[in-house]
């Protein structure tokens, strides 16, 4: 199985020390509970007071994520794992998960996530919180070396070389695991928690990427890898 894990995800709740601003409260009126969810295009000029403002009110990189990873070859022919990690915790998308195609539906979703910790608000559930934390699942599921970082700071490997290293460990031996992990954040440094995980980090390319150009990228590297 693969594993694809948006982490540091930039999605969150409006913190609360911002909320009387007149732009927030602009737009939780206009938006009800879509417009609880912090994001830059419309919270741009007081995300710049916050801590690490760079690397917040991004919930668009997972909507993007959601989009390219359920409506993928991979997950059709149920081969991938879809998961992110953020400032609530580690969440689980189930494979038959269909995302909103339109953003404010979306954001409103995420906002119950957040409030409920699962999607929908009665089982079975689409979308879950994790009761493990990140790093001790990937310690529960994975072997060290089949954890990977994508990372600008990593090794560079070429599509070929990493679509051996997948048909190495997954197409010859299907009860394999291998993971991912991917930014999900615009620009800073991954946290602490991330940096400090036993993974390897390698790079498609020295320059920053998008995090929707390296998550279709791995995509299309394992359904050619698995021969999908």
């Amino acid at each position: 199985m693969i594993h694809i894990i948006l982490v540091d995800t930039a999605l969150e709740r409006i913190p609360e020390n911002i909320k009387q601003h007149q732009s927030v409260r602009k737009n939780l009126e206009k938006y009800k509970r879509a417009g609880e969810i912090l994001d830059v295009a419309l919270h741009h000029g007081i995300i710049k007071t916050l801590p690490e403002s760079e690397k917040r009110g991004r919930p668009d990189i997972l909507f993007h994520f959601i989009l390219d990873t359920s409506s993928s070859i991979l997950n059709l022919h149920k081969k991938l794992g879809i998961h992110f990690h953020g400032p609530d915790g580690f969440f689980t998308i189930e494979s038959d998960m269909r995302c909103p195609r339109d953003y404010i539906r979306f954001k409103g979703l995420m906002a119950q996530l957040l409030d409920l910790e699962h999607i929908p608000p009665q089982p079975p559930y689409l979308i879950f919180k994790r009761k493990e934390t990140l790093s001790e699942w990937l310690k529960s599921q994975f072997k060290p070396e089949s954890v990977f970082l994508l990372s600008e700071n990593g090794k560079n490997v070429s599509g070929g070389e990493l679509q051996n290293r997948v048909k190495e460990k997954i197409a010859l031996n299907s009860s394999e695991n291998i993971a991912f992990l991917v930014g999900g954040f615009q620009k800073g440094e991954f946290s602490t928690e991330i940096r400090n995980l036993n993974v390897k980090k390698i790079a498609f390319s020295s320059h920053p990427l998008n995090a929707w150009t390296v998550v279709n990228r791995l995509l299309v590297i394992a359904e050619m890898a698995l021969e999908l």
